[in-house]
């Protein structure tokens, strides 16, 4: 008597080498028994995973006209190596490896290198507090959509100070290759109170808010309106000499 098993012992999964992060990508996942021939009859529910849970999809249905391959179009928000795992945790019908004991779902894996979208955002950080006319550390990431790091941004974008005669210096942020993305640099405000900070490159806004010499206020972001009126406001620009 012939025993015809349902289940797969194994899947190859087969992703691109790289993909840009929040774009579409194919992986292929075949299921196969134990001696690697494709399990053509194989019918199931695939969980897919990939270790950070920003996956999408996670899960696809093979029916009988899938032949035990399907190609699955899949989107990944996350920069980074991302090692995509196939598996089918039920092990009742599984294909098994003579010799060995039916005891696990069937599962497979493949890596790839997810590289961050395009520009759109700063993440800006200054202190808490400063000192009128003494410089500070102002930290500044360029990222994507998903808040990823864009490693190879270069440019400048400009900075502005919001405030009736608040001079910021300098007026310019100077992204290079070795900063990967995330620059630090020092900058002098002369005022007292709140200071708005806002960041403008040519895909990106970002703003922040500064304290000086008046107690502590964290930094928070500004809203749609208020940066363009930092925009709009060239005395914001003006450069300390």
């Amino acid at each position: 008597e012939t025993t015809v098993y349902q289940g797969a012992n194994n899947f190859n999964v087969y992703a691109p080498s790289s993909a840009v992060s929040g774009e579409s990508f194919n992986v292929i996942i075949t299921a196969k028994k134990y001696n690697s021939d494709t399990m053509t009859t194989y019918t199931g529910t695939v969980n897919i995973s990939d270790g950070v849970g920003t996956l999408n999809p996670t899960s696809v249905t093979f029916t009988g006209g899938n032949n035990g391959s399907k190609t699955v179009s899949m989107r990944e928000t996350t920069a980074g190596f991302i090692t995509i795992t196939a598996q089918d945790t039920s092990y009742n019908g599984k294909h098994p490896t003579p010799g060995t004991s039916n005891t696990a779902g069937a599962s497979g894996s493949d890596q790839l290198g997810m590289s961050w979208g395009r520009p759109v955002n700063f993440n800006v950080n200054a202190p808490y507090a400063g000192i009128y006319g003494e410089s500070w550390t102002l930290r500044v990431i360029s990222q994507d959509t998903f808040g990823n790091t864009v490693e190879d941004y270069i440019d400048s974008p400009s900075i502005y100070a919001n405030n009736s005669g608040a001079y910021i210096y300098p007026d310019s942020i100077y992204f290079i290759s070795v900063d990967s993305g995330a620059r630090y640099d020092s900058v002098v405000v002369t005022t007292t109170g709140n200071v708005y900070i806002s960041l403008s490159g040519q895909e990106s806004n970002r703003n922040t808010v500064l304290n000086i010499d008046s107690g502590i206020n964290s930094a928070t972001y500004l809203t749609a309106t208020e940066i363009t009126n930092l925009a709009s406001d060239d005395a914001a620009a003006a450069i300390l000499v």
